[in-house]
C-alpha cells in the first residue's frame, strides 16, 4: 500500500536529520527574533534572504569569489530575482 516503487530503500538516519536541523538553527533563531509575518510571501521573501546571507557568510555561495567585492556579492545575491 505505499507509493514508492520497488527498487526504493528506505533509509532511516538520525546523522542526516541531525545536518539538516543544524542548517536551519540560524534561520530559525533570525526569524523567531521578528514578530512575525503577514503574509506568505514577503516571509518567503524574508527567509530567503537570511538563507542567501548565511550561505555568502560560509562561502557555500557560487558567487563567493575570491576577489570579488563584497558589495558586489551582496547586491547580485538579493536585488537579481
Amino acid at each position: 500500500m505505499t507509493c514508492c516503487p520497488e527498487e526504493a530503500t528506505l533509509r532511516c538516519s538520525t546523522y542526516l536529520d541531525n545536518l539538516i536541523k543544524q542548517a536551519q538553527r540560524r534561520i530559525r533563531f533570525r526569524a523567531d527574533v521578528m514578530l512575525g509575518f503577514k503574509r506568505f510571501r514577503s516571509a518567503a521573501i524574508t527567509i530567503e534572504g537570511i538563507e542567501s546571507m548565511h550561505c555568502i557568510r560560509k562561502g557555500q555561495s557560487a558567487l563567493a569569489l575570491e576577489g570579488t567585492a563584497v558589495l558586489s556579492i551582496l547586491c547580485v545575491a538579493l536585488f537579481n530575482r
